[in-house]
Parts: structure tokens; sequence; C-alpha cells
């Protein structure tokens, strides 16, 4: 008995085409680690040139401290904050901040703001500085009914005498 033997052609598939992404490749080639990067080397040359630190006038720093300020006016946190008063001792700006919420607020952007000041006042001494400084005449906000009847009972002592009176709740 014979059996019939077919032939089976076996063809490639067709070949995928292959996108090229416009995005940058996020891998690191391995290959190029060891090599010398002479751009480096001149961008290293350019930054080692000696800045001399100009004087400035605390007008100068007020003046670039708005600028600054303008330019976060979208970030309502940080305009705020940075609309704050200022006080400048020496090569020191110290900012009083009235929340201690405002304290990241400042570490996030005190990089820039630095960089700003001193780039733009032509002086590498620059340093900025916050203190938090709540102000003591403050009375804090009363929210529950229970702290709203404390403050009025402040103002005004003979609403005990009514609450106990006619036997009312000041927690509702």
């Amino acid at each position: 008995m014979k059996v019939p033997t077919h032939a089976v052609v076996v063809s490639e598939p067709p070949p995928i085409p292959v996108k090229e992404s416009a995005k940058p490749k996020t891998t690191i080639n391995l290959g190029s680690i060891f090599k010398p990067a002479a751009k480096t080397e001149e961008k290293q040359a350019e930054v080692r040139t000696p800045i001399v630190d100009k004087p400035f006038q605390e007008e100068d720093i007020r003046r670039v401290w708005k600028e600054y300020a303008e330019l976060r006016k979208d970030q309502v946190a940080e305009y705020h904050l940075l609309n704050q008063q200022i006080e400048i001792q020496g090569k020191e700006v110290l900012i009083y901040m009235s929340n201690p919420i405002e304290e990241p607020l400042l570490a996030n952007m005190k990089a820039d703001l630095v960089g700003y000041l001193r780039e733009r006042l032509s002086n590498s001494t620059i340093q900025v500085k916050g203190e938090l400084r709540i102000a003591e005449g403050k009375q804090r906000m009363a929210y529950t009914n229970k702290e709203k009847f404390d403050a009025l009972l402040d103002r005004n002592p003979l609403l005990r005498e009514l609450k106990d009176r006619f036997a009312l709740d000041a927690d509702f």
C-alpha cells in the first residue's frame, strides 16, 4: 500500500514592519559608558569660569523678587507665599511664613528661586531662608457649635445664664 506523499510547503509569514517611535529611547547604551565624552568636558570648562559677585541693593532684591513672583502667578499658593513679608539681612533673604503648610511649598521652589535671584543679580552668595511666624493676635477659628458658643460666651457671659434658664443645648 502506497501512502501518498504530499509536499508541504511552509512559507514564512511576511515581516512585520517596525514603526519608528517619535519618543527618544529610554534605555542606556552600555557600550558608550566607557567612551570619553568630549561635549561634557567642554560644558565643564564653561561652568568652571569664575563668576564675579556683584554688589546689590535691597531695592534690587525686592524688584527681582517681585519679577519672580509674577512668573509664578499661575501657581496661586506659590504666588501668595512670594508676596509675604521678606526681610533682607546681608546676602540672606528671610521670608516669613504664616502657615506650616507653606514650609514644604518653599522647599520645593527654593532651588529655582535662589537660582533666579543669583542669575538676575549676578551674585552667587544669595541665600533664601523661611521662618514660620504665626500671628499671636489672631484668634483660632471656631468651627463646631460648641466652639462657636464658647466664643460667644467670651464676648457676652450672660449667654450662659440664658442657656441654663431655658435648658438649651449648645451641641445640637
